[in-house]
Formats: structure tokens, sequence, C-alpha cells
């Protein structure tokens, strides 16, 4: 993946995703979640939200993405999360 496009083309019904880093809510990291809702605003992950920010808020390494804060600097003190899709 390369871009907030190719991130929700992948984000289907049953594609498994798993955090794999974040600056708050550790209890959640290495979790393998599943997809199962998809609107093009947001997704749910086992039925929590995951809503979708602007594309100058993500950064994509191959299956890899993170979010951070709106408008700022990519650096881990503002990391929401870094996910890995493991399926799809």
């Amino acid at each position: 993946m390369k871009t907030l496009t190719d991130l929700k083309k992948r984000i289907k019904i049953g594609v498994k995703i798993v955090k794999i880093d974040s600056c708050h809510k550790i209890e959640t990291l290495n979790k393998i979640r599943t997809v199962d809702k998809v609107q093009t605003n947001a997704f749910t992950m086992d039925g929590s939200w995951l809503y979708y920010q602007k594309a100058s808020d993500y950064e994509f390494n191959g299956d890899i993405f993170s979010i951070y804060y709106s408008g700022k600097p990519h650096i881990h003190e503002n990391l929401i999360g870094k996910y890995q899709i493991l399926e799809g």
C-alpha cells in the first residue's frame, strides 16, 4: 500500500488486522482483529470503529499503515496506531 486509497481498497469484511504499535491503549497491541463492517468513512474491527483521517495523517510501508494525530508531526508521541494487514 502506498496511499489511503490503496488502504480503503484492502479493507473488506473478513480481513485480519493487528495493531503493532501505539502511543496509548497498549492493551490492544498484538491482538488480531477482523474487519466486520465497512463504510466510506470508517470500518469496524470486532465492533470497534476506526475512522479514516486525512491522507496526510498516514504513513504506509507495504502491508503496514500508521495513523498520526491530525496536523501533528509523524513522531511516536503522535501515533494513534500502527497496523498490519495480515490477510486481504
